[in-house]
């Protein structure tokens, strides 16, 4: 027979929501509240800010539009402005390099070198993110820490931070 305080402690510990089941809930309130339409897929959130460049050809009577989807394998170039998500909030901005992370104090985009999608060349959000997008497009994507830094800290990024990035897809090889 278990004792009382143990038997409160195990109810408590299954019950209890993990850290990113709560950061999943806490990324679709914000999207939710903005009025952004929820897309999910691997943990990943994105939402569409802006259309990418496509080129549109009428033949006809039809009209054909294409555009340049990234792709797994391929390489890519980014433009991004990144953020500490606190609760259902977007925090603090920092800006990323592949080695470290520095506070940025404007709102400048930051330019990585390309990387290679799929390959884990960058955090899982951003990889499995890009991969959504196209060229020119400009979107959000938002994930919980499983998908970001884990339990590491870095630089100014404490761990188990939910991540938002808002990506510019500038190139692709």
């Amino acid at each position: 027979m278990l004792s009382v305080p143990v038997a409160l402690f195990l109810f408590a510990t299954c019950n209890k929501e993990s850290v990113e089941e709560q950061q999943q809930k806490n990324i679709e309130t914000y999207l939710t509240n903005h009025h952004y339409p929820i897309s999910e897929e691997g943990g990943v959130y994105y939402a569409q800010l802006d259309a990418p460049f496509c080129d549109t050809a009428i033949i006809g009577v039809d009209t054909i539009i294409t555009c340049w989807q990234v792709e797994k394998g391929g390489t890519v170039q980014v433009e991004y402005v990144a953020y500490i998500v606190n609760g259902s909030n977007i925090g603090s901005v920092y800006a990323t390099s592949l080695n470290d992370v520095a506070v940025q104090n404007s709102m400048e985009p930051v330019k990585i070198a390309p990387f290679v999608v799929g390959k884990g060349e960058v955090i899982d959000g951003l990889d499995k993110g890009v991969q959504r997008m196209s060229y020119g497009e400009h979107g959000l994507l938002m994930f919980p820490f499983t998908q970001g830094y884990g339990k590491l800290q870095v630089g100014m990024v404490p761990s188990e931070s939910a991540l938002a990035f808002e990506v510019w897809i500038v190139g692709l090889q």
